[in-house]
């Protein structure tokens, strides 16, 4: 039986946040800020990270970090005070190594339709559009 024929590629599309940007670490450091301005001394790692807080809406995060850290916060309250982090580190992202070049020449060298698939709230989403809009 012969292998399938296989279309050209035309399309890409990219997760931004944490594929693009550097910024695993830079919401990391956000959560242990939020955690130690709430009084708390315990680690935040990354299996407690993988397992709790990574694909989740803030809100969700929130009430997993004040319930399993013992915070004094409301998941509000976290979130509040996360949002205000985040935007002291966002303009400190940087794009992962190889990521200009790649998606340039995927859009200038191919000509393929490039896009960028993400969730994040709105804010956090106009921080990392102004923090690197001079790309590609």
């Amino acid at each position: 039986m012969s292998p399938p024929s296989l279309r050209p590629v035309t399309h890409v599309l990219f997760d931004m946040d944490g594929l693009l940007l550097d910024t695993e670490e830079l919401y990391s450091d956000a959560y242990r800020a939020v955690m130690a301005s709430a009084g708390s001394s315990s680690e935040y790692t990354f299996e407690f990270k993988v397992r709790n807080i990574m694909g989740r809406k803030p809100v969700e995060c929130a009430e997993k970090m004040v319930s399993h850290y013992g915070l004094a916060l409301t998941p509000d309250e976290f979130v509040a005070r996360l949002e205000k982090e985040q935007e002291k580190r966002f303009p400190d992202t940087t794009w992962l190594p190889g990521v200009q070049k790649l998606v340039h020449h995927l859009y200038k060298v191919c000509e393929m339709l490039v896009a960028l698939s993400l969730y994040c709230p709105y804010n956090n989403l106009r921080r990392l559009i102004l923090c690197r809009t001079t790309c590609l």
